[in-house]
């Protein structure tokens, strides 16, 4: 239906059901009347005002001047309109004033209700069934006379997908409880009722004639306003579901595409996949499967159809689906369809597959001149804004895409930028290409880029860096300039980081030194930051072994072996002390050596001299008579073999008597 002819019935429409209370309908039925309306417009009109009848009758939206200077204006301007006729017949049952406007003298409610029927057989024998299905949509009741005509009209394919406003409007006459209907028109009464799937008989008679989404639209279309809401929802996912999985050999209509529309600015009512947002659900579908690049919509029409349903929904760069190449000519039309954004991704998007990962290759010929096209559409975007001049590259650099600045880079149709900004590089694994432009840039600007201190952020980024660039196939003196760029932009950022990081190359990866200095160079650096102030005794002894010839430090390194390996030996023999004296004293703590001191079940072998001397001392610090601690020294040194205890121990006695 032409838009001309909606927009104004479906104004109308917004009035009689609350969604426009700026005006009344009958002060904009009023407005209208002093305009030319074509017959499809009125009959828009007409049909509108018998599908809401009930609203009709209030007062406050229409007093009696308004109802009878409307059935009036209707009938006079498009009075030849069976449609209108049906419709103002409607309009006036159980009304004097209206039936006169309609009848003249003869305003009975026989002669209304013959009035109605003889347009209905006038519609059933016109041949034009779109007519009578109008004729149906303001007299429901007339059914059985129409019967033939709408079924012919809903077995239309055609007919039916460009009436899809009208649907809208039969919704309410699709009730059941008509006398012997006819199996299309039983099929449609089921789609009003609702969520007709594949496995019913509905289904399967509609599918004669209609494709799946199609039917899934028709069901979306004509369901009640008082369905049930899982009712409602589940039809939306079927169709999101069966739009998402067409393939290039399915066609697209405009039936289906705004139903789309409808549907994806509504919510689900209730939350599906953790959501109640019907464009993130159809977003995963569409991932789902995994409909990839230039596949679907290949024709025109159908992929504008489908871009101006779901403009803010299609991500180019994720799914593809909208997807087209824009540097191919005949997808002009296409790219002239898009927003300035959309072209953008879409050139982001098309780019990536325009970036070598290696920079020393030559690039492309073929490449190239895909590159001139898309600098030519950015030059068109720039044109386009009009506010400033600037590059058509700068279009691209403005807004952050990536892959476009890269392959301009590349192609040489652009120089290296001389900002701070990452986000031109390329995304993904390209770390080669990265340190590649991080040498170009260094020759360019005589700098080192900002942006190069994230490769040394942290001890383990940078031997992540250093390792990659040891690893990868650039010449030496690239891997010198690398180094030396990561080192210098170290400093730049954090100068007490630059310290840390060369001490830790020292220490654990003197590897990664040597790819960028030689013997002298390290000697050097070793030395100076030895002369740090505040330098740890371990950090000097690392630094001091690049200051030394091979033969001093192999001494130096032996001596500290020695030394250490001496250090262990006492402090085992002072662990062993320890032990065997603990040992002993719950030995002796066991046999309740005090009144009647007794060891001689000690295990000989186990008794050395060492014990005898931790038993004597022991001996010496209890509270015991002389004798008994002679006697005690005897039995240790009994048992131990070693009687030098005994006379060391005798004689402090002795010493000690008075």
């Amino acid at each position: 239906m032409k838009e001309r002819i909606k927009e104004k019935a479906v104004a109308l429409e917004n009035i009689l059901s609350g969604m426009d209370r700026t005006r009344s309908a009958g002060e904009y039925l009023e407005s209208l009347r002093g305009q030319a309306c074509a017959t499809e417009e009125l009959e828009a009109i007409a049909l509108v005002l018998a599908n809401k009848r009930y609203i009709w009758m209030d007062q406050r939206q229409f007093n009696d001047d308004y109802r009878t200077r409307i059935l009036d204006w209707l009938l006079k301007q498009g009075g030849n309109s069976l449609a209108i006729q049906a419709a103002c017949a409607t309009l006036a049952i159980n009304n004097t004033m209206l039936k006169a406007v309609v009848l003249g003298e003869d305003n009975t409610e026989e002669a209304l209700e013959q009035k109605i029927l003889d347009v209905a057989v006038k519609a059933a024998g016109s041949g034009d069934p779109a007519a009578a299905f109008l004729v149906w949509i303001a007299a429901s009741g007339c059914y059985p006379v129409l019967a033939g005509q709408i079924e012919d009209f809903l077995s239309d394919r055609e007919k039916v997908l460009c009436n899809r406003w009208y649907l809208h409007l039969a919704s309410h006459a699709f009730s059941g409880g008509t006398l012997r209907p006819g199996k299309m028109f039983s099929a449609f009464c089921a789609l009003r009722a609702k969520n007709v799937t594949e496995s019913t008989s509905a289904f399967k008679t509609l599918l004669k004639i209609y494709r799946r989404t199609e039917i899934i639209a028709l069901n979306m279309a004509l369901l009640s306003a008082g369905a049930n809401d899982i009712v409602s929802d589940n039809i939306k996912k079927n169709f999101l579901s069966a739009i998402a999985g067409l393939d290039k050999e399915k066609t697209f209509t405009e039936f289906e595409a705004e139903t789309l529309r409808e549907i994806l600015d509504e919510p689900f009512y209730r939350k599906i996949n953790g959501s109640n947002n019907t464009q993130k659900f159809f977003e995963n579908e569409i991932r789902r499967f995994e409909n990839t690049y230039h596949t679907v919509f290949e024709n025109t029409r159908e992929w504008k159809l489908l871009y101006h349903a779901v403009p803010n929904t299609i991500s180019f760069e994720k799914a593809g689906f909208l997807a087209f190449d824009p540097l191919e000519p005949e997808n002009i039309l296409k790219w002239e369809e898009l927003k300035p954004s959309h072209k953008i991704r879409l050139l982001e998007y098309r780019c990536g597959s325009l970036c070598l990962s290696d920079l020393n290759i030559p690039y492309p010929e073929q490449w190239k001149r895909s590159m001139k096209t898309a600098n030519r559409l950015l030059d068109k975007i720039r044109r386009a804004d009009g506010e400033k001049f600037r590059e058509a590259w700068q279009v691209a650099w403005e807004y952050r895409r990536g892959n476009i600045v890269n392959a301009l880079i590349q192609s040489g149709l652009m120089e290296i930028p001389g900002g701070d900004g990452r986000f031109w590089l390329p995304s993904g694994n390209y770390q080669k290409t990265e340190f590649q432009y991080l040498l170009r840039y260094r020759e360019k600007h005589g700098r080192t880029p900002k942006w190069a201190s994230q490769y040394i952020s942290s001890m383990d980024n940078a031997y992540k860096a250093f390792t990659f660039v040891r690893e990868s196939p650039f010449s030496s003196g690239e891997k010198k300039d690398i180094c030396m760029a990561l080192l210098d932009a170290a400093w730049n950022s954090t100068p007490c980081f630059y310290w840390r990081l060369v001490h830790g190359l020292f220490d654990a990866h003197p590897d990664f030194l040597k790819m960028f200095l030689d013997g002298g160079e390290i000697t050097a650096l070793a030395e100076t930051l030895m002369g740090c102030p505040g330098l740890s005794d371990s950090a000097h002894e690392t630094l001091s072994r690049y200051t030394m010839s091979e033969a001093e430090w192999k001494r130096r390194k032996e001596k500290a072996e020695k030394a250490q390996q001496e250090q262990k030996d006492l402090e085992k023999l002072e662990r062993l002390q320890e032990s065997t004296r603990k040992t002993v004293m719950k030995i002796i703590q066991d046999a309740h050596i005090k009144n009647n001191f007794t060891i001689r079940w000690f295990i000989e072998p186990f008794i050395k001299p060492e014990l005898a001397r931790i038993a004597t001392q022991y001996v010496r610090e209890q509270d015991i008579t002389t004798a008994e601690k002679i006697q005690a020294y005897a039995e240790i040194a009994n048992a131990a073999k070693c009687d030098i205890y005994l006379f060391r121990e005798l004689k402090k006695i002795m010493k000690e008597r008075p």
